[in-house]
């Protein structure tokens, strides 16, 4: 029987190849894109920067590459953060550089620090950040805003800009006249999902409205308040998953209070009061739900007048809602204005549901019709006909 015999170099270099198989090890370069990676991660989520000094996030990274080191949090608010900048200023720069037709969109408001700023975003038609620009002790006048604006588009090239849009402040429309008297080819329009949003508001006040938004809102509050309630309420919400063989009914929405901030949470918190609607009407009859509840609240929740009420207001915010929704989104939609607003002005004539008296819809028309001149121009309206889909 014979046997192979390696040369002892031969077989010191197999066994260095066996063990460096088993070691982990990570390029300069390597090293660098992954630190960019974590750092893009971290500035796109606003995760804060502390998460490189975490021991468990470091074991959870030691874990996966041992070779790894994260970066100091002194790089990633610096050297990386810069880079960052740097890289995406010089993408965006390209995308509008590149582009045949821009539009510019500015708004302002207040930053972390409460200081007024400006923000500039262009649309190619896809939206890029162009910049944020602080205004410091001066006045937002019409003739400020204008001349901003100004300078943002002589600087990318006044022949590539169709339209400005705005929200409805008294100063940013004053600064239409201005732009379009300086570049006549120019379009400045009201940012629809504004003006719908506005429309949202003018809604509210009304009389019906109000009490709708008011008596739920009241609901709402004793029972979150009371740990007893909520607690009768989320056994009704057992009870009925475990009698119901119907996947759609098990769910079991909480009850949500309106926020001021948030165009929509009216909308939101009345849903969530119809969706448990049954729920509210047993604890209003419940032997310990009763006694705890207030007169005001249990006639509210007994009374078919209010769930009607409810239904019908319902029916009217959410044909709002849910176009607020579908623009909001960063494809054009620019067609779709003249659609939606005839759409609404149909759905508030409708007399069928329509919670509203006779003086309550006049108002609500009345609204409809002043937010569709704020948002509504002949540039929607061409687009509206040369859009395939909207022709019949």
């Amino acid at each position: 029987m014979m046997c192979l015999l390696l040369p002892r170099t031969a077989t010191c270099h197999s066994r260095a190849s066996s063990m460096s198989s088993f070691v982990d090890r990570m390029h300069a370069a390597e090293k660098t894109d992954i630190d960019e990676l974590l750092g893009r991660a971290i500035y796109a989520t606003g995760t804060p920067l502390s998460i490189v000094e975490s021991p468990q996030w470091q074991a959870v990274f030691s874990k996966h590459r041992p070779s790894y080191t994260m970066p100091s949090r002194y790089s990633i608010a610096t050297k990386l953060l810069d880079a960052e900048y740097a890289r995406v200023s010089c993408a965006a720069e390209e995308l509008v550089a590149t582009s045949n037709c821009l539009g510019l969109m500015c708004d302002g408001c207040s930053n972390c620090r409460n200081q007024s700023i400006m923000n500039y975003i262009i649309t190619t038609p896809s939206p890029v950040f162009f910049k944020s620009v602080p205004t410091g002790v001066q006045s937002h006048t019409a003739q400020y805003i204008a001349t901003e604006i100004c300078d943002v588009i002589a600087y990318i090239g006044s022949s590539k800009f169709v339209g400005v849009v705005t929200d409805n402040a008294s100063n940013m429309q004053a600064a239409w006249r201005i732009l379009e008297e300086e570049f006549p080819h120019l379009c400045c329009y009201g940012c629809a999902a504004h003006g719908l949003q506005l429309l949202m508001n003018d809604l509210a006040k009304t009389n019906t409205v109000s009490d709708v938004v008011n008596a739920s809102t009241a609901v709402i509050k004793e029972i979150k308040r009371s740990h007893k309630l909520s607690a009768i309420l989320e056994n009704k919400a057992s009870s009925m998953q475990t009698t119901t063989s119907d996947s759609l009914c098990t769910a079991v929405p909480s009850l949500k209070l309106p926020v001021a901030t948030r165009w929509g949470s009216n909308v939101t918190s009345l849903t969530s009061v119809e969706q448990n609607k049954c729920r509210l009407q047993q604890l209003a009859v419940d032997v310990d739900g009763q006694l705890l509840l207030s007169t005001a609240s249990k006639k509210t929740i007994l009374n078919d007048v209010f769930w009607g009420r409810l239904s019908g207001v319902l029916k009217l915010l959410q044909a709002a809602a849910q176009w607020i929704t579908v623009i909001e989104s960063d494809k054009p939609q620019l067609s779709l204005i003249a659609w939606l607003f005839s759409e609404l002005a149909m759905h508030f004539e409708s007399t069928n549901s329509n919670p509203f008296t006779k003086q309550e819809q006049k108002l609500a028309l009345a609204s409809l019709a002043a937010r569709r001149e704020f948002c509504l121009k002949n540039a929607h309206k061409a687009a509206n006909l040369l859009d395939p889909r909207y022709i019949k």
